[in-house]
């Protein structure tokens, strides 16, 4: 009974142990950063062991430290990255991917590479080869999702080439999808970060990476040699070691081959952090404690701001043409819908003042879309962009160069965002005047009508000048005939007034000149 007990205590205990996770076990040590640090960067010397390194802040692109990092190495198993890049952009994670001839020649030709185990025939599920080749660095799943992405080997080499071009990994070539040394499959520690930083923008990259065990699924075709296993990432930083376990790790992928030597890509989040470190020709352990400690330098020094979030609460107002006379002041309030996340990383102290009065550091632009502020404006409506512009210049070569970057040797860092109206603006009313009864029952003139009109003015001109004529000639008749007779009577009145005023000498003349003068008045 009690043997009983005592071994029932020790599964309880084995099971315990198992599940805990030594990185919160074993916290970092702290860095003598007088020694590791001078002005504020951190020294070369502080990752010794590592040929080259470089540490960048993944969410605003700037680099924080850099050693040797546009020299070309070989870059071993990281090369991986790229592969599984391709694999989540170009097929289904549920797509079933059988191994072929060509897979298995192709795997039986490599020389002391790392393999899942999987066998000819064998039926696997594309996340299931995903998750083998970057947690336990499985060569044969690489060749598995080359051959089946790619149509074939060749032109999946070709599609990691293409993609290399793509994101500006200028030092970069491509000989293979796994990283088993190959004169001429070559990197660079920047581009290595640069593929680190596209990757993890994409949540099943994330996921895969930032897994410390792993037990793939039976896809119940074909025999499936890992049914029931159980797989770890090669990673220290995620997988629980008890000396290299890191509480801010999330990825990414190890690497060796004699001539590369150790190699890493890892990622740390905290805050608005997400930092990638990359070491290159390291040694086993430097390069989990060199990344630590870049890790740790970038957390302390600098910080980042979410733009997005320091601006979402921004409101701006303006007036709106046409608006009615009820809306008083400025009409229409606006709100901000960013269009992108877009970070400012700085060391902590400019960020401390930067966060207390942010309108110091930025100036605003805004553009309002043509006709966009003429009512009615309906709420919701899309008005114009707002851009905020860091005052700070930046030297580019503080900056990762992506394919549109323009080399100008200043970046400026800017913050766009959507302007969206907050409230409706309602148009003035149009005032119309009633038609009159006569104005309704007048038809309007035609053309026709016009010309009729016309024709009707011209006849009434020509028909009161001829009244006017004829009128003319009876007055003057008229006036002849009054003159005439005017006349003739001043002639007989002159002569009866002579005849009156001579003298009549005898009787008989009197009685004559009574019967001669006859007038009648």
């Amino acid at each position: 009974m009690k043997t009983k007990k005592i071994l029932s205590v020790c599964l309880i205990l084995i099971i315990l142990f198992a599940n805990i996770n030594f990185a919160d076990a074993a916290p970092v040590a702290k860095r003598d950063w007088d020694a590791l640090v001078s002005g504020g960067n951190l020294k070369e010397s502080a990752v010794s062991t590592a040929y080259a390194a470089i540490l960048i802040d993944a969410n605003s692109g700037k680099i924080l430290f850099e050693k040797h990092a546009t020299s070309v190495m070989y870059p071993a198993s990281i090369t991986k990255i790229m592969t599984a890049i391709l694999a989540i952009e170009n097929s289904n994670m549920a797509d079933i991917v059988t191994i072929d001839n060509t897979m298995a020649e192709l795997v039986n030709e490599l020389d002391d590479a790392k393999l899942c185990g999987f066998q000819k025939n064998e039926s696997i599920y594309m996340e299931d080869l995903i998750y083998g080749m970057m947690m336990l660095s499985g060569a044969d799943a690489a060749i598995a999702i080359a051959v089946h992405v790619g149509g074939t080997y060749d032109n999946f080499i070709q599609m990691m080439n293409d993609k290399a071009a793509e994101l500006g990994m200028t030092k970069t070539v491509y000989k293979n999808p796994h990283g088993m040394y190959q004169s001429g499959h070559v990197t660079c520690a920047e581009d290595m970060a640069k593929l680190a930083q596209y990757a993890m923008k994409f949540p099943a990259f994330s996921k895969v990476v930032a897994t410390g065990k792993y037990t793939p699924t039976d896809t119940d075709k074909n025999n499936y040699s890992a049914k029931g296993t159980v797989w770890y990432n090669t990673n220290k930083l995620v997988n629980g070691n008890r000396t290299f376990g890191y509480d801010y790790a999330v990825g990414v992928k190890t690497g060796f081959t004699t001539p590369s030597g150790f190699t890493l890509v890892s990622a740390a989040e905290k805050g608005n952090q997400l930092l990638i470190a990359v070491v290159l020709k390291d040694g086993d352990s430097g390069r989990w404690s060199n990344s630590i400690t870049m890790f740790e330098y970038g957390f302390e020094f600098y910080d980042t701001i979410d733009l997005a979030s320091e601006f979402s609460d921004r409101e701006f107002s303006t007036d709106v043409e046409n608006a009615a006379s009820s809306t008083s002041g400025s009409q229409l309030i606006l709100q901000l819908a960013p269009k992108e996340k877009v970070y400012l990383t700085e060391k902590k102290d400019l960020t401390e003042l930067i966060l207390e009065d942010i309108d110091k550091y930025f100036t605003v632009e805004i553009e309002y879309y043509d006709d966009a502020l003429i009512a009615p404006v309906e709420k919701g409506t899309e008005v114009g962009i707002v851009t905020f512009t860091y005052n700070n210049n930046h030297y580019t070569r503080d900056y990762l160069h992506t394919p549109n970057f323009e080399d100008t040797g200043i970046r400026e860092v800017k913050y766009q965002a959507l302007l969206i109206a907050a409230n409706t603006v309602e148009a003035m009313p149009t005032i119309t005047e009633e038609p009159t009864m006569e104005a309704e029952a007048t038809p309007e003139p035609t053309d026709t009508d016009a010309a009729t009109e016309q024709e009707d003015n011209s006849s009434t001109k020509i028909l009161l000048f001829v009244a006017l004529a004829l009128l003319a000639i009876i007055l003057t008749m008229v006036l002849s005939s009054y003159l005439t007779r005017r006349y003739r009577y001043q002639q007989y009145y002159v002569k009866d007034k002579k005849r009156r005023e001579r003298p009549v000498d005898t009787e008989s003349d009197k009685e004559e000149n009574d019967g001669k003068i006859k007038f009648n008045y």
